[in-house]
């Protein structure tokens, strides 16, 4: 599997919770939950969960994923799947809250039997297509940074590029929200639904479906 540079997922309010910060630059929020928005009424209100795509490796699946690997009577989800967590550093809440008004930083989710959350760092090529697929797993690899919105509906705060202004200038550079999440059958380990990341929107894939992903208070379970 190729590992390419991609954006990870935050959102707006830093709270504290109960257990410690995983560093002492950071802090963690409340956990919360992630739901997909489609205008397919089979995908609108779908909650999205840590699902197993190789070792020590985990994408956000649908709800349909669990058929696909489980059967016909999968087992309710659990708690623990469907909990996420918002860590943001100082340097993201001094820097670009400042200028935006969103606080920023990475999505983690706690990783059993691991010491500290895993972050979502990067992304993973679709074998049959040209989608990324976001996914929890152990690296170092750094993040763009990203937030929700007013609305609670997650973006991805990243450059743009605009046509340089001479052919002596470099190219102007701006930040801005991009929204590019999509719902795929995807192959980046195994057959499975899939929030997926379309940079320019155009996909080779006929399954994917654009959709908005939005974070509600953790507790409501399918």
């Amino acid at each position: 599997m190729r590992l390419l540079s991609f954006a990870v997922l935050a959102f707006a309010a830093c709270v504290l919770a109960s257990d410690s910060p995983t560093s002492s630059d950071s802090c963690r929020s409340a956990p919360f939950n992630l739901i997909v928005l489609s205008s397919n009424s089979t995908l609108n209100g779908t909650h999205l969960f840590a699902c197993h795509e190789g070792a020590a490796v985990k994408a956000l699946c649908t709800n349909s994923s669990r058929y696909l690997r489980q059967g016909p009577n999968p087992p309710p989800l659990e708690p623990s799947i469907v909990r996420f967590f918002q860590n943001h550093t100082t340097k993201s809440r001094s820097e670009e809250a400042n200028k935006t008004g969103y606080a920023f930083g990475e999505l983690t989710w706690d990783f059993p039997n691991m010491p500290h959350s895993l972050g979502m760092k990067a992304g993973l090529q679709d074998k049959e297509s040209n989608v990324l697929v976001p996914v929890f797993l152990p690296t170092n690899v750094h993040s763009n940074l990203i937030t929700f919105d007013k609305e609670d509906k997650l973006f991805v705060w990243t450059w743009s590029q605009k046509e340089s202004v001479s052919k002596n200038t470099a190219m102007n550079r701006e930040q801005k929200a991009f929204y590019d999440w999509y719902i795929c059958m995807t192959d980046v380990g195994y057959k499975l639904e899939t929030v997926a990341w379309l940079e320019d929107g155009k996909s080779n894939n006929p399954s994917c479906q654009k959709v908005d992903i939005k974070k509600i208070p953790e507790g409501s379970l399918p």
